[in-house]
């Protein structure tokens, strides 16, 4: 694989326009979902640790507040301390016999970390074990989700053709749960991979394109999830030999990133890298380097799992900010 379609890929993997449906009432665990959606991870993680560790909840609530602290970490690149949470999450709620929506969207976001980490099977396994429970709640938004990221993990496996089926499916369910305009930023940003994966540079720049007006309608201009999807946009549009338009989409992502999540937040770091290697195409190599070398030495410095070749981590999304 090449070093472009590499970090094609990683970009792909971080992304997510919406945080699943993981106790969004007022709430404790809801408050700190709504932190993680504007980039606040630390501020998340104090109010996150507060429930697990309080002697007054329920095995259920501790759990949920599990799941979302492993999101947190996934977020921050820090897969093992991910990998516990979840791993706590799940027992907890096994525990308490929760086979509610948040059990099936923690479900949802460990297979996101194991894709993450190349554990395919054990990721598939737990994307199944969800279907099942949305399947019986009837809950066809979420089965929308899991199918976009069903797609995501057979693009991963490089099985095209089931992707693009799960990518059918995922538009049905949206269909049928009345939230065509709420799924379609994260189907169109699937599809958009899907593109690019199979070399179609210019369909990938289309979906993508749509992906980021959906972000823009759907939360605005100043928001995280908007500026990935530019930089998304941005690496589409650079696959497809448009370094102009690249250039402008990927400054415009930075800048929204920056001003929303911060520099040293995960995705805004893949997105310098992936600005590099733009720089890198475009001739100015001493710059490209300049900015990889920077943005290694913060993930190490802030203890995100180490890159590798061009890529720095590679987490489930916004198709991957998937979402809270």
């Amino acid at each position: 694989m090449s070093r472009i379609t590499t970090l094609s890929v990683c970009l792909a993997l971080i992304y997510s326009p919406c945080f699943a449906q993981v106790s969004t009432r007022s709430t404790p665990v809801g408050e700190a979902a709504a932190l993680v959606m504007h980039g606040q991870l630390d501020q998340a993680i104090s109010i996150l640790q507060a429930e697990v560790d309080a002697p007054d909840r329920t095995d259920a609530q501790r759990g949920r507040a599990y799941s979302v602290l492993g999101y947190v970490y996934r977020e921050q690149g820090k897969f093992a301390a991910a990998e516990k949470a979840f791993d706590r999450a799940l027992r907890l709620m096994d525990k308490a016999g929760d086979r509610s929506s948040d059990y099936a969207a923690t479900l949802d976001f460990y297979a996101g970390m194991l894709m993450s980490t190349g554990d395919l099977e054990t990721a598939a396994k737990a994307m199944r074990e969800a279907t099942d429970v949305y399947q019986r709640l009837e809950n066809h938004a979420a089965l929308s989700k899991i199918h976009t990221h069903a797609a995501e993990l057979q693009i991963k496996r490089g099985k095209y053709k089931q992707a693009r089926q799960e990518l059918v499916d995922a538009r049905a369910e949206a269909v049928l749960s009345n939230a065509v305009a709420r799924m379609a930023s994260e189907i169109d940003a699937t599809a958009g991979w899907l593109a690019v994966s199979t070399r179609k540079y210019h369909d990938g720049v289309a979906a993508y394109s749509a992906s980021v007006e959906e972000c823009r309608k759907q939360f605005g201009d100043d928001h995280a999830t908007t500026g990935w999807s530019y930089l998304l946009l941005g690496k589409a549009q650079q696959l497809d030999h448009d370094l102009a338009g690249a250039a402008r989409s990927m400054d415009k992502g930075l800048a929204i990133l920056e001003q929303t999540a911060g520099k040293n937040n995960v995705r805004y770091l893949v997105g310098e890298l992936a600005y590099s290697d733009l720089l890198k195409d475009e001739g100015s190599y001493a710059e490209a380097a300049r900015i990889s070398s920077a943005v290694n030495e913060t993930m190490r410095n802030l203890g995100m799992q180490p890159c590798a070749a061009a890529c720095a981590v590679s987490v489930w999304g916004l198709g991957h900010p998937g979402g809270l």
